[in-house]
């Protein structure tokens, strides 16, 4: 679930801008509808800069009211060359860039943003920089670039600050606390935020209000602040619930229900996650449901509920299948796009040609129209040199057309090298964690080995050494010293036999686990010390790699029941319930807390995180009426 938490500000700040837009935006439908009057009559009047103005205006109002596929289709009508003004160049290129990052094809956006950028520069009202550096840093934040982006934030913020224009500066602060949240700067996101959200109730808009409160409440989640978190996510449910803003409901209901689940109110938890649910049923935010499926998953695996778990991790799974086959499909437009980028550019060059051509031909028809007697010899000439022109053009056309297929080619071939690829990676990793894993294998029964041989060896000797004395001859009080060293060898000697024959036995492999933990439960019994027994079936059904996790965690449970608990009965219970399956470690000692059992430790967390486990203490184990001081619970 975590790493899906990392795309949460992205979603937000998607929604965030595209609401603004809505609730700031001039362009009505009675806008658009003068604007296609004025539009026609430039038509008539053949005033080029008039009807790519009022095309541009019309794109961008269809833009703010989230019509992505009308905005381009105007944007496509347009014809921008060398001859069109700089503003025009600057507005054609900066509208592209803001459909293309909408659509989600943020490479292409970022193409077009720097064109815009380029001529935003050789304007002299610094606000198309500004705009410019805008796009730039709301493409870099959804790419995750995040130093990149609040560089040109930074920049766009100094001009909107110049200029008093606080509704941009405050947005683009409210951005900046994306970035910074991003990259898990908390404190700064927070301050960014808090500074924004101060303005927005200075000015009484409740659009934006909600939306920080929701950015705050978010920020507080991820930090482990459950209390803030609560608190500024309710303020923009309710806010959003008085706007009926349906698609921020869904998050503030599902950012709750994320609350209140990491606080262990897991009941209210599964309330507001219900709520969330029936509202996504009419919202296409793949990202967000793939979350809240995710949170309703462990909700009913907490609560026992296996069935109502399987069948959220089921939908969860079809819609990671659809957002992958969603950024496969465009990758392969953002490559086509840079296909038709190529042929615009080689159209453009094309009609350079052409001007070039005809402005030479005006000056020799001038020329004619004053020396008669070389009217028919400049003619000629010009006939023939067109025919040439004409020839060479043809060929060109021929080139463009193959290497437009080429393009095309390369595209399947190289969309189909990355699946591939992708496939070639998985193996790899699947490969290297094996091979880690065997030698992890290979060192533990190295150190068995040591242990054995080594520190054994020495210790019979020891005891050999010690029982070559009289004994017979020494005082009482030495004598009983005698037996005492005795003693302690004789369970030095049995605790590195013990230890080297368990760290990591070959029975395991050959044998299972259950096998191994019998094995063990009857060598700890041998040793009079404990009494310990093994109830469950006589196989476990699991991977070798999580055998060897399971039993290294049971042997390192059983070492601090040796160590701590100061138990005369132990043992194992293993519980299977369909594809779940319970191992219980148990003592009546004197009782013993997480720490005691080693559960903070980074190595045993480690081995939990390797095969997908969890690690409860409980009372009792099921279907005995018995309670024992401890009981460790694991759960695969």
């Amino acid at each position: 679930m975590k790493k899906l938490q990392l795309l949460y500000c992205t979603i937000l700040f998607i929604l965030g801008s595209f609401s603004f837009s809505k609730a700031q935006n001039p362009y009505s439908k009675n806008f658009i509808d003068s604007s296609k009057i004025v539009l026609n009559k430039c038509i008539r009047q053949k005033e080029a800069d008039c009807y790519i103005n009022n095309y541009i205006k019309i794109a961008d109002a269809f833009l703010y009211q989230g019509k992505n596929d009308s905005s381009l289709s105007y944007l496509k009508k347009i014809q921008v060359n060398e001859l069109s003004s700089i503003d025009i160049k600057f507005e054609y290129y900066y509208q592209y860039g803001r459909v293309h990052n909408t659509q989600g094809l943020y490479f292409s956006a970022l193409q077009y943003g720097y064109k815009s950028l380029f001529y935003a520069e050789k304007l002299t009202d610094n606000i198309y920089k500004a705009k410019s550096y805008t796009l730039l840093a709301n493409i870099h934040g959804l790419l995750n670039n995040n130093k990149e982006a609040l560089s040109w934030h930074t920049k766009a913020l100094l001009i909107y600050n110049s200029r008093n224009l606080m509704e941009r500066y405050y947005l683009t602060i409210n951005n900046m606390g994306n970035c910074y949240k991003r990259v898990n700067d908390f404190s700064k996101a927070i301050q960014f935020y808090q500074k924004a959200l101060d303005y927005r109730l200075e000015t009484d808009n409740k659009f934006w209000q909600g939306v920080l409160y929701g950015n705050l409440g978010d920020t507080y989640l991820k930090k482990g602040d459950f209390a803030n978190a609560f608190f500024y996510t309710k303020n923009a449910l309710e806010i959003n619930l008085i706007q009926k803003d349906t698609m921020s409901i869904f998050l503030y209901e599902a950012q709750i229900a994320e609350v209140l689940y990491r606080n262990d109110n897991i009941k209210y938890a599964l309330v507001h996650a219900n709520r969330a649910e029936i509202i996504s049923k009419n919202i296409d935010m793949v990202t967000e449901k793939i979350r809240l499926f995710d949170l309703l998953s462990e909700i009913y695996n907490e609560t026992g509920q296996y069935n109502q778990s399987l069948k959220y991790l089921k939908k969860e799974n079809i819609l990671k299948q659809k957002k992958y086959e969603d950024e496969l499909e465009k990758k392969i437009l953002a490559q086509k796009l840079d296909y038709n980028l190529l042929n615009e550019k080689q159209k453009n060059g094309n009609q350079k040609n052409l001007i070039t051509l005809q402005t030479k031909n005006n000056n020799n028809l001038k020329i004619a129209s004053v020396v008669l007697l070389s009217l028919l010899l400049t003619i000629l000439y010009f006939y023939q040199k067109q025919k040439k022109q004409n020839k060479i053009i043809k060929i060109q056309t021929e080139q463009i057309k193959e290497i437009n297929l080429d393009l095309e080619q390369k595209v399947v071939q190289r969309t189909s090298q990355l699946m591939i690829a992708n496939q070639s990676l998985l193996s790899k990793n699947e490969e290297v964690e094996n091979a880690l894993y065997m030698g992890k294998k290979q060192e533990r029964d190295h150190i068995a080995g040591q242990l054995h041989d080594n520190l054994g060896g020495y210790l019979s000797a020891i005891r050999y050494n010690l029982m070559a004395l009289d004994s017979e001859n020494l005082d009482k009080k030495e004598q009983q010293i005698f037996n005492n060293i005795k003693q302690m060898i004789n369970t030095a000697h049995d605790e590195v036999r013990y230890l080297s024959h368990n760290i990591m036995p070959k029975d395991l492999e050959e044998e299972g686990i259950v096998f191994c933990l019998k094995k063990l439960a009857k060598q700890l019994n041998e040793t009079g010390r404990i009494g310990f027994s093994y109830q469950g079936p006589k196989i476990l059904v699991v991977s070798l790699k999580t055998e060897y996790e399971l039993y290294s965690i049971c042997l390192e449970l059983t070492n601090n029941i040796l160590k701590h608990s100061k138990a005369t009965e132990g043992g194992y219970v293993i519980e299977v319930n369909g594809n779940k399956k319970d191992i219980y470690v148990f003592d009546d000692g004197v009782g013993l807390n997480s720490e005691d059992y080693g559960f903070g430790t980074e190595n045993l967390q480690t081995r939990l995180h390797k095969i997908n486990a969890k690690l409860n203490f409980t009372k009792k184990i099921p279907n005995t009426e018995k309670e024992y001081s401890t009981v460790v619970k694991i759960t695969i």
